[in-house]
């Protein structure tokens, strides 16, 4: 059966160059494997809301988030608002992952970057100007 793909009429996250009102990959439910839930956003908030657990190349846990907030953060991760969006950085100021929300008349598109990784050291998703790419989607 071949994936439904919704899109907003508000907010959407640009995925392999195509809207998409929401995304996911690994599995939330692991409590020690990777995972990204780019949720929908609400009609009258532009702020794209991410949710995931994040690990190194080498395969070292990172962090976990939940809905912008940085639930396990032992490395000391920060998320800085930017010009259009937000990073979230480590503490030598690289940025893991960011989002850049364009505004249209009719609402907004958030572009994921970054480089993520699963606890194997498996790159899984890659984000750039064609938005998010789900490698491995595990």
């Amino acid at each position: 059966m071949p994936e439904v793909t919704l899109v907003s009429a508000y907010h959407n996250y640009l995925i392999d160059g195509r809207l998409r009102r929401e995304v996911a990959a690994g599995d939330p439910l692991d409590p020690s494997g990777f995972f990204l839930v780019a949720h929908p956003v609400s009609q009258g908030d532009p702020i794209p809301i991410l949710s995931g657990r994040f690990f190194d190349r080498d395969g070292e846990f990172l962090l976990r988030m939940e809905r912008n907030d940085l639930t396990e953060n032992p490395n000391g991760f920060s998320i800085l608002e930017t010009p259009g969006g937000w990073a979230l950085m480590d503490t030598t100021m690289e940025a893991l992952l960011s989002a850049e929300v364009r505004a249209f008349e009719n609402g907004f598109l958030t572009v994921l970057r970054g480089v993520l990784f699963d606890p194997t050291g498996r790159q899984v998703v890659q984000g750039d100007d064609r938005g998010l790419h789900i490698l491995n989607p595990g």
